[in-house]
């Protein structure tokens, strides 16, 4: 994903959903909001389930080192995704600056194109945006005259992509 800008989102008509929906999607994505009736969202996931806020720490780490390769978001918990169900989908995301771009890829275990693909999409580039932001802001307190880094790509590896029988029909159409 190259040019989705993330403060405006666009929204086609083919995809199965209002652009309601998605501005409600997205906070699950870059907050650690709660949802009724889910054990946990992936923002609770990035934000505070190993006990720290993992978009502060690579935010912080971008700022130190503007050009690690090493600044990795987990949500992955082996303590318990290896043993009971309910893991994640959305197991890490890797961040880089790079020629004055901060680039995301996230890798995604179990993709359903259809219904779950739009959302992690729209949800991943505006936490994205949310880094970049953060980054911009630290790095003008090193150097007030820092050229801010603009959004690069955002690239999804998904491991299993599918789409279920019960939106087959839809997503044909």
């Amino acid at each position: 994903i190259t040019d989705e800008d993330p403060n405006n989102l666009f929204i086609p008509e083919w995809l199965p959903f209002e652009k309601s929906h998605f501005m409600q999607y997205i906070p699950q994505i870059t907050t650690g909001a709660r949802v009724p009736g889910t054990s946990y969202t992936y923002g609770q996931r990035i934000r505070e389930w190993f006990g720290k806020d993992q978009v502060k720490e690579a935010v912080a780490k971008l700022v130190r080192e503007s050009n690690s390769r090493a600044v990795v978001i987990n949500l992955w918990d082996s303590t318990k995704d290896l043993t009971a169900g309910g893991s994640p989908c959305i197991n890490h995301i890797w961040l880089r600056a790079r020629n004055n771009k901060l680039f995301m890829t996230a890798t995604i275990r179990s993709n359903d194109m259809f219904e779950a693909y739009p959302d992690n999409a729209f949800g991943l580039r505006c936490l994205q945006e949310i880094i970049r932001t953060e980054v911009n802001a630290g790095l003008r307190q090193k150097d007030p005259d820092h050229k801010d880094i603009v959004l690069g790509d955002l690239i999804i590896n998904s491991q299993s992509a599918h789409i279920y029988k019960d939106c087959w029909d839809r997503a044909q159409s």
